[in-house]
């Protein structure tokens, strides 16, 4: 089954109701020459925030079957994940936007 990890950034709230989620990238976890049973991104991705900045992202599955997300922000250590299962999580970036990151098994 291939894994995937979305992003997605929450344009806009009314009160307390999200009014629309924007898709930033649907990114397939690939499977590493180097490294047998480990998938992982291409390479980096760079999300581009709102306020110009960039954010880098890393994502893999282990040949352990590990989970793990990596995000860093102007050159530092943001948030690092790892777990037994595929992630999803809900950040609220430098930008002040909250994004969602979620890994998916395709079927």
């Amino acid at each position: 089954m291939p894994l995937t990890l979305s992003i997605a950034v929450e344009d806009s709230w009314r009160g307390s109701m999200l009014d629309t989620v924007r898709p930033v990238a649907t990114l397939p976890l690939a499977a590493d020459a180097d490294v047998p049973g480990l998938l992982t991104l291409a390479c980096e991705y760079a999300v581009t925030l709102a306020d110009g900045s960039a954010a880098v992202v890393r994502c893999a599955r282990t040949a352990a079957n590990r989970h793990v997300l990596d995000i860093g922000q102007a050159g530092q250590p943001a948030v690092h994940v790892e777990a037994d299962a595929p992630i999803s999580a809900l950040l609220r970036l430098r930008d002040g936007r909250l994004y969602q990151f979620a890994m998916r098994e395709e079927t």
